[in-house]
């Protein structure tokens, strides 16, 4: 039984040279092709935080810290308001939306790093626990689910990987949650409350290079990892923890 995964949200991380200070002036346009939405700032922590509509159903945030950059990929505020998940669209189309977009940047504009690490997590819809860990049982081989006797389950695992010299952590979680939704009716003259509530496979894939390594990532191979982060990420939501 294959899930067919949604996107919650994607992320993008750089863990930066000590004492870097790269130019981010020019690097939400880059992505994007027109200036964000807001900008704040927190000089005292060194932090600047822009954030924008991506497209109709997906904002994007870009976090600059002293030590580490995030660009992070969600749903919108108003595209969240008409579905019953936070997903912005199938995780193929989602990926396919947004990663060849960061690696131009990557290429183009990367600061010093010394590591790398793609995130996701991703959602299915299911209508009860039971379907839940049905479908997420072909995906774990490595443990049995007691699909009728048993809740609140999650499960984590790392299994490190070694490609091309260089080691990837693979992290994933598993879960089946169940999410509420609180609504009003603003029209009615006693506005009550409507919970809406749905349950949903969750997936949330940790990919990332070495933190044991001190130097910094060869500039000319940060594509390379890239791509490697993300074919690892896929595997794991393709073909389950093995």
């Amino acid at each position: 039984m294959d899930i067919n995964w949604n996107s919650e949200n994607l992320r993008l991380s750089i863990f930066l040279t000590p004492n870097s200070v790269p130019n981010t002036s020019t690097w939400w346009k880059e992505v994007v092709g027109s200036e964000p939405d807001t900008i704040s700032q927190q000089p005292k922590n060194g932090l600047t935080l822009y954030s924008g509509v991506f497209n109709e159903n997906a904002q994007l945030t870009l976090t600059v810290r002293p030590e580490r950059i995030d660009w992070l990929l969600s749903i919108s505020e108003e595209h969240s308001r008409s579905v019953a998940l936070p997903i912005i669209d199938l995780r193929s189309n989602t990926f396919d939306l947004i990663a060849p977009k960061l690696q131009s940047w990557l290429e183009s504009s990367c600061p010093s790093c010394v590591r790398l690490a793609w995130g996701e997590v991703l959602l299915e819809k299911v209508n009860d626990k039971k379907e839940g860990y049905t479908k997420l049982q072909p995906y774990l081989p490595s443990i049995t689910l007691d699909i009728e006797n048993s809740s609140e389950f999650n499960y984590s695992i790392n299994r490190p990987k070694k490609l091309h010299d260089i080691n990837y952590n693979r992290i994933s979680r598993w879960s089946v949650i169940r999410l509420r939704q609180l609504n009003f009716n603003a029209v009615a003259e006693q506005p009550s409350p409507q919970i809406n509530e749905e349950l949903a496979c969750r997936l949330e894939i940790d990919i990332s290079t070495s933190s044991n390594i001190l130097e910094d990532l060869p500039s000319n191979k940060i594509t390379e990892f890239f791509l490697e982060l993300t074919s690892l990420a896929k595997e794991i939501s393709v073909k389950g923890d093995r």
